[in-house]
């Protein structure tokens, strides 16, 4: 509690970090892949159950990249799914 008349300099707000998972999809040629389904997974306990569950998704940018941000400590696993080269 601060206010008038308390001391407020003795105030300690622990955070736990968060972390970022990157990176980069290029085909074979070393060409970035574009609007990639890149989904990511944690394990973690659920229902009772440890296991791989499903976190969240994005799409990769026009150079080939990816970023989760924000995410708390534990083991995580990258998946993607690249669309279709030259549209077909």
């Amino acid at each position: 509690i601060t206010g008038e008349g308390k001391r407020a300099d003795d105030l300690v707000f622990r955070l736990q970090p968060r972390g970022v998972i990157h990176g980069k999809i290029s085909d074979e040629a070393g060409d970035p892949v574009e609007a990639a389904l890149v989904q990511l997974f944690r394990d973690e306990i659920m229902g009772g159950r440890r296991g791989i569950h499903y976190y969240m998704s994005g799409y990769t940018d026009d150079s080939g990249e990816y970023r989760f941000a924000n995410l708390p400590a534990g083991t995580y696993v990258v998946e993607f799914v690249a669309p279709p080269a030259n549209g077909g």
